[in-house]
């Protein structure tokens, strides 16, 4: 009898160590291995008056950040030749460095609509999805596309410039 009481015990165990390890191997999106791109909710500008021929601080703002990233690659890029942009980090280590990316922006000389266009490639360290998501935002549109090896954003912004 007392064989059969520890047989039946140590099934038991079995069963319930294959049952955690399951539940830990999941493909559950709340899973510590999934890599999530940072989610943004616009692009803002320090001063925010955009006068013709001025230098202002184009900032693209994190409203979450993401999780699992590694090596990134930051760009920036306006629709006019008038205009000239400087910014301080291309390349980051998202992990250790997950500030809000920034663009010193020279605005055109001449008054009008202008489009100015972030992208942030992302190097994959945990796992992710094919998938594509857009989101519009201020004066503009959130690009969201993830893959296996690399994510990106891109967030393109309509400028009024006075």
């Amino acid at each position: 009898m007392k064989g059969k009481f520890w047989y039946t015990a140590l099934v038991a165990a079995m069963v319930c160590g294959l049952v955690f390890i399951a539940g830990a191997c999941s493909s559950d999106p709340d899973n510590d291995s999934k890599s999530t791109l940072p989610r943004f909710s616009g692009i803002m500008f320090t001063p925010s008056t955009l006068t013709a021929g001025t230098t202002v601080t184009a900032t693209a703002v994190q409203a979450k950040k993401g999780k699992l990233l590694d090596r990134t690659q930051y760009s920036w890029s306006f629709s006019s030749e008038e205009g000239s942009l400087n910014s301080d980090k291309r390349g980051v280590f998202y992990t250790n460095d997950n500030a809000d990316p920034t663009c010193r922006v020279t605005l055109p000389t001449t008054p009008g609509t202008y489009t100015l266009t972030f992208t942030g490639v992302y190097n994959v360290s945990g796992h992710a999805d094919n998938a594509t998501e857009s989101q519009d935002i201020e004066g503009g549109q959130v690009v969201y596309t993830t893959s296996p090896l690399t994510c990106s954003v891109v967030i393109t912004r309509k400028v009024q410039v006075k």
